[in-house]
């Protein structure tokens, strides 16, 4: 069994005001993705609304890209850049994340924006997808945590246990 599976296959990520949460079930034919939705939750202080996404495939190497993504983006506001780069966006549209301008210094304290669009479903006539979304304050150290999490989560389901080892 993979850290995946064990963890109860939810990872959180809390801002000012919001909360996302992403939630993943091993797809049933493949063990190199994921079923994946992304409920958006505001605080009650602020509406007390809740977005959630269609369910959509997410792969091992997309959470892998998702964590690089998000440490390249830190890394660039410690060092003082000012970069865009762009929305993190997975192959299958189920949500987009999207990193923004901050103040974080160099030990990595601070906070910056963050822009999250949970795809809701597709307009069936118009033939389009429909996203709404939050965007928000969140603690660089938060965000941090979080990246480090989906980097464990790769490596446990890329190195699951042996049953019964020790």
């Amino acid at each position: 069994m993979n850290d995946m599976n064990r963890m109860g296959t939810q990872l959180s990520l809390e801002g000012k005001g919001f909360r996302a949460e992403f939630q993943f079930q091993q797809a049933a034919n493949s063990a190199e993705h994921f079923d994946a939705t992304v409920r958006l939750i505001l605080s009650a202080s602020v509406a007390g609304a809740c977005i959630e996404s269609v369910a959509s495939f997410l792969s091992i190497a997309e959470f892998g890209r998702l964590s690089d993504y998000l440490d390249n983006h830190l890394l660039s506001l410690r060092k003082g850049a000012r970069l865009d780069t762009g929305p993190f966006v997975p192959m299958e549209l189920g949500f987009q994340l999207e990193a923004l301008d901050g103040d974080v210094d160099a030990d990595g304290e601070g906070e910056l924006s963050l822009r999250f669009m949970a795809n809701v479903g597709l307009d069936p006539d118009e033939e389009t997808r429909v996203y709404a979304g939050v965007e928000g304050a969140i603690d660089a150290a938060k965000l941090a945590e979080f990246a480090a999490h989906l980097r464990s989560l790769v490596a446990g389901i890329r190195s699951p246990r042996v049953e019964g080892a020790a």
